[in-house]
């Protein structure tokens, strides 16, 4: 690699970013003719650094920081339609990404990788005009989890967003859907829906077990209308992993959809952790279509 831009989140590593930030350019440094850091200070700029570094044919952009960092990074390097890599040292809460490729939750672990690691083919989901690497959702829970504060994430950690979640159980609010999965419609009530990349979805690996991150697929979840109780039977179902969930949840894999609203209401999305758009939209996946390195020795991604 000639060229490697870091695009560090400092707020997410809090006063070890800089400790990480020196670790990684000693060891990129070894390989690497031009190392440039950028550090965020406000929404938006990591998207505009990874667009400036595809630009500027840097071989590689790494990103240190959170979900929402890695989702604006992606968003500045897809734009381009750049060929530029992309690394990730996780700062963040949850760190779906990274957990979805393989990559050590541990930042310093993490760096290690980047002295040994290989470039691999992903699929990125698109909804509208925004791209995406873990997930859609939206619902109550997703909106509920849209609230975490900073200081609660600092306190309990990934426990933060399962406080919140759990606060929107016992609402029963669905939301008529009308979809259009590669040409075939499906009308229906839903309380929650997801769209996912990959295995990973919300940090809870192996969520949809058939799901991997290359397979040139997207899988939508769509939870059915369900009182407290049956959600409280849902969610444990959901979190081991079972691949015939219930009469209450349909499970679709699909290339290219169409999602409609029928009725006003001003649901968001989350868009990879992030508050998203409103509906209707249009959501497809592009299949091997960002390179990003991962241990060398990663069987996340097959051959």
């Amino acid at each position: 690699m000639k060229k490697i831009m870091i695009i560090a989140n400092p707020s997410s590593g809090k006063e070890k970013s800089e400790e990480y930030i020196e670790k990684l350019k000693s060891i990129l440094s070894e390989t690497t003719q031009e190392i440039k850091v950028n550090k965020t200070k406000e929404k938006g700029d990591a998207e505009n650094y990874a667009h400036k570094a595809a630009e500027e044919d840097f071989d590689t952009v790494i990103a240190m920081g959170g979900d929402g960092t890695m989702h604006e990074v992606v968003n500045g390097l897809r734009k381009n339609y750049q060929s530029t890599a992309l690394g990730i040292v996780p700062l963040g809460t949850v760190n779906n990404f990274a957990k979805a490729l393989g990559i050590p939750n541990d930042p310093l672990e993490a760096i290690e990788v980047f002295s040994d690691a290989q470039i691999v083919p992903i699929d990125t989901g698109r909804i509208n005009d925004t791209y995406f690497v873990s997930s859609v959702s939206a619902g109550p829970i997703p909106e509920t989890v849209q609230h975490v504060d900073s200081e609660m994430k600092t306190t309990f950690g990934p426990l933060a967003y399962f406080i919140q979640g759990v606060k929107a159980l016992d609402q029963e609010t669905v939301y008529p859907f009308t979809l259009l999965f590669d040409g075939k419609e499906v009308k229906e009530q839903y309380s929650l829906m997801i769209i996912a990349l990959s295995n990973s979805v919300a940090g809870i690996q192996n969520f949809i077990p058939e799901a991997t991150i290359e397979d040139g697929k997207l899988y939508f979840l769509g939870l059915k209308e369900t009182n407290l109780h049956q959600k409280l039977v849902l969610v444990p179902m959901l979190f081991q992993n079972h691949a015939d969930y219930s009469d209450q949840v349909d499970m679709i894999p699909f290339s290219k959809a169409q999602i409609r609203l029928d009725k006003e209401n001003d649901l968001k999305t989350t868009i990879d952790g992030e508050v998203g758009l409103s509906f209707p939209a249009e959501v497809e996946v592009f299949p091997h279509s960002l390179n990003v390195l991962i241990p060398a020795k990663s069987t996340v991604v097959e051959e």
